[in-house]
């Protein structure tokens, strides 16, 4: 079973409550075990140990990308941003993709992307804000590795989706997003691992505490 937010310890502290510094050891200790394929979540029976990836799930700006890098990085994985890979293969950006093929031609093509992601092991794979709301792309991320949802405060991912140069045609305003992002929680809260954040630390502290999470 996954780790759901109904699922947690009564009074579990969120990430970055955990200790005020993160001991570099245990860390260490983490990722080898990482590397190795041992001691991860269980996936489920069609997922070999061979064939391990980890998605990031979560609203838009809550770092899956940055975070994502760092974690493949320090794991000695592959890094796979979904929308990337949806641009390469459509011939032009997701937000212009977006606004000139409309939003149910991108999820299409956001399902055909994570479908690619079979072809790839020890990965860790950055997908778009909306990806996890769909049944069938949950389904196909639970046949293929284990979900992380990074879940920061709405006040930070709105400031970081304001102040961010990168185009956002699904962020009209913070009212809107607003809406959005809460039409979605019930989608994330299905993850296997919840990684509560502050918004405000370090990459590798981020990094290394899913490393810690999906440590069995």
């Amino acid at each position: 079973m996954g780790i759901h937010e109904e699922d947690e310890k009564p009074g579990a502290p969120a990430f970055g409550m955990w200790r005020e510094r993160t001991d570099l050891a245990d860390v260490d200790a983490h990722l080898r075990k990482l590397r190795d394929g041992r001691s991860l979540t269980p996936l489920p029976s069609a997922t070999q140990a061979a064939t391990l990836r980890i998605f990031l799930v979560g609203f838009m700006a809550a770092g899956k990308s940055r975070i994502g890098r760092r974690l493949a990085r320090d794991l000695g994985w592959t890094f796979l941003d979904l929308d990337s890979d949806i641009a390469e293969h459509e011939g032009q950006p997701v937000a212009d993709l977006i606004v000139e093929r409309g939003e149910s031609y991108f999820r299409e093509r956001e399902t055909a992307a994570l479908q690619r992601c079979a072809t790839v092991d020890q990965a860790v794979i950055a997908t778009g804000g909306g990806v996890f709301t769909l049944e069938r792309n949950r389904r196909l991320i639970g046949d293929l590795g284990t979900s992380v949802w990074l879940d920061p405060p709405w006040e930070a991912l709105c400031r970081r989706a304001q102040q961010s140069h990168k185009r956002r045609p699904l962020f009209e305003s913070p009212d809107q997003a607003r809406a959005l992002y809460e039409s979605r929680l019930d989608s994330y809260r299905q993850a296997d691992v919840r990684i509560r954040t502050r918004g405000t630390e370090r990459k590798r502290d981020v990094a290394a505490e899913i490393a810690r999470r999906l440590e069995g």
